[in-house]
């Protein structure tokens, strides 16, 4: 197909003024072939012609595609009522289709092998050309390296080298003492240049030496593996301070992570001075209950006291291993126990740690054993009360913690209690408890409000940015 059919075809469907539409083997080329045949186009031709900003075609291919289903439905029937075999027109009309499609697929590989063809000419065209341009390059440098002083100067002249010495010596001689002095002054701007250079790779390399000897000096000075030690250590619980020159409750607070990271105990004056100071972390705070456990736990396999067991499983619960403190108590039973008021403390412990199991279910019948044995001790019925309020019985929660103010329960301990089991809930729960909180007492439980969590979430973000600020400039 010749450039002028390509225009012709362009000017047919009026885009001969987009230069694809005059390109053989280009997509919108293509597309008007296959409109020329009465062929359908695909959907991301379509949107093609579309962003290309011929709507127009894309509609009328549309049309295009309708008209020949409906033409050849139309012709099939015109031919049966004639009588006329449609299947041999059908074949008839497919071969010439087929035809079309392997003409086109020609012209199109013959466009490509062109387009090959032109590149690999082009590509040797180049490599020529850089053959040529890098012969040139070698024949001046050869010729720069064979050209003696006196070529030079004739060349630099324009004449030759005899006539220049028999009429003018003396430039002769002035040219090659220039060059003389020239070439020493090279020679020795190089030397000098050469000697610089080693001068700074030598200081360069021992500049490096005394680095790595302070380097290693200062990894293996006790000092500083110890103070590394402490700030790795203090980071390990969540503590930065600031060391200063009186170091006497550094070493104090250092003295007791020590200890504490040992697996020791801690008395409970260095707990509460560690809790006057803020140093009493999250972390720290874990660390120490489980030691407490561990203790408590050996001393209950040594002396089968069940008194032991309970404390023990209170300190696995506050550091979060209910799962061992379960499994300590699993191993005990209850029933052949006589003293009520143990049966019940272990009955209380153990629904506690069913309740952080999130098995709630074992959780109320443990506390409901409890409160039978011991109908006079508050701490079975916070237990019920927390989790009611925990599965959202919340009425019977609070009539629960009623009951254990009644026997001793402070409401300032429920308070704290229930903003506790508020905060852990999911949000459907939280809201539920909101609104039966904010119902039941709204300045009381004001801390509720979504306003105020808003508020509260607002300064532990400013609070962390403050520390994070802190802790760069730790030492």
């Amino acid at each position: 197909m010749n450039q002028d059919k390509y225009k012709k075809i362009a000017s047919k469907y009026h885009v001969e003024d987009i230069p694809a539409a005059l390109i053989p083997g280009s997509r919108l080329s293509n597309i008007l072939d296959r409109l020329e045949s009465g062929l359908q186009i695909s959907n991301s031709n379509h949107e093609f012609l579309r962003r290309k900003g011929v709507s127009s075609l894309s509609r009328y291919a549309t049309y295009l595609e309708t008209f020949i289903k409906e033409a050849g439905r139309e012709r099939a029937e015109r031919y049966r009522a004639a009588g006329v075999d449609c299947q041999e027109q059908e074949t008839e009309r497919r071969l010439k289709e087929e035809a079309l499609q392997a003409k086109l697929k020609q012209e199109q590989e013959q466009v490509t092998a062109a387009a090959e063809k032109e590149r690999q000419e082009e590509a040797k065209r180049q490599r020529r050309e850089k053959e040529r341009a890098k012969k040139i390059v070698v024949q001046n440098t050869q010729r720069q390296l064979s050209e003696t002083a006196e070529d030079r100067i004739a060349r630099k002249y324009g004449i030759s080298l005899s006539m220049l010495k028999a009429n003018f010596p003396h430039l002769v001689e002035d040219d090659l003492k220039l060059e003389e002095e020239a070439r020493k002054v090279r020679r020795q701007a190089e030397e000098e240049r050469r000697i610089f250079q080693i001068k700074l790779i030598e200081e360069a390399n021992k500049e490096k030496e005394r680095a790595e000897a302070e380097r290693l000096a200062l990894e293996n000075d006790p000092v500083n593996i110890a103070r590394k030690a402490q700030d790795k250590l203090m980071e390990k619980y969540g503590i930065y301070c600031w060391r200063t020159t009186v170091t006497v409750h550094f070493d104090k607070l250092i003295d007791m992570l020590q200890r504490l990271d040992s697996g020791y105990r801690l008395l409970e004056v260095d707990i509460a001075w560690l809790s006057t100071t803020g140093y009493y972390s999250k972390p720290l705070k874990r660390r120490y209950h489980k030691n407490e456990a561990a203790f408590y736990a050996e001393e209950f396999k040594k002396k089968k006291d069940y008194w032991l067991a309970v404390n023990a499983s209170s300190h696995y619960r506050k550091c979060e291993e209910a799962d061992t403190s379960d499994a300590l108590l699993n191993t005990i039973n209850i029933s052949a126990i006589k003293d009520a008021k143990l049966k019940s403390a272990l009955c209380t412990t153990h629904g506690g740690v069913k309740r952080d199991l999130r098995k709630f279910d074992a959780a109320l019948s443990l506390g409901e054993q409890a409160h039978l044995l011991t109908p006079k001790d508050f701490r079975p019925c916070t237990l019920l009360g927390a989790v009611n309020m925990e599965i959202g019985n919340y009425d019977l929660g609070r009539s629960w913690y009623d009951k254990a103010i009644e026997r001793g329960y402070s409401e300032e301990a429920m308070d704290d209690e229930l903003r506790s089991i508020f905060m852990r809930a999911e949000k459907i729960n939280q809201d539920e408890m909101r609104e039966y909180l904010l119902k039941t007492d709204p300045i009381r439980y004001s801390w509720a409000e979504k306003k105020q969590l808003i508020n509260k979430k607002t300064r532990a973000a400013a609070r962390i940015t403050i520390f994070s600020k802190k802790d760069e400039k730790r030492c």
